[in-house]
């Protein structure tokens, strides 16, 4: 799902760029983190080239994640391969359904060029391969500009 937004104008030379804001989502399903390991990383989205300033990062819990082992809870992170949770810093997607904001160290206004965002499932008491329940959305707004 994507949602795009044009505000304003900002001069560059007389042919102007525009400030796009754009909210970015992706669902994940117990089954796909499928790690024989507590843990299981899965790509997000591809974002612009060029600068990103992330404005605000969140998860929605759909299904709350269980499985063999017994898993005993369930987390969840979004950043990058350098800084994991950087967006967002371990939410609890073991209970409790609906939004969630648990925010990294750099998860509201930061700019970075070349981010490849990633999300990591971390479980207590067992392994993703062992999931039996749980969907997530992942949620994130960004701003960024594009020529005109």
């Amino acid at each position: 799902m994507s949602i795009n937004n044009e505000v304003g104008l900002i001069p560059s030379g007389g042919e102007g760029q525009k400030l796009v804001y754009k909210l970015l989502s992706k669902t994940y399903k117990y089954t796909d983190f499928t790690a024989a390991a507590t843990s299981d990383t899965e790509a997000f989205v591809t974002l612009p080239a060029g600068p990103v300033w992330f404005l605000e990062n969140w998860v929605h819990l759909d299904v709350a994640f269980a499985g063999a082992g017994p898993v005993s809870n369930a987390t969840l992170s979004l950043g990058d391969a350098g800084a994991a949770t950087e967006l967002i810093n371990a939410a609890v997607v073991f209970s409790g359904l609906g939004d969630k904001t648990t925010r990294g160290a750099r998860a509201y206004g930061y700019v970075e060029d070349g981010h490849v965002p990633i999300v990591t499932l971390t479980l207590t008491g067992g392994n993703c391969s062992g999931l039996t329940a749980g969907q997530v959305t992942v949620y994130q707004m960004i701003a960024y500009v594009e020529e005109r």
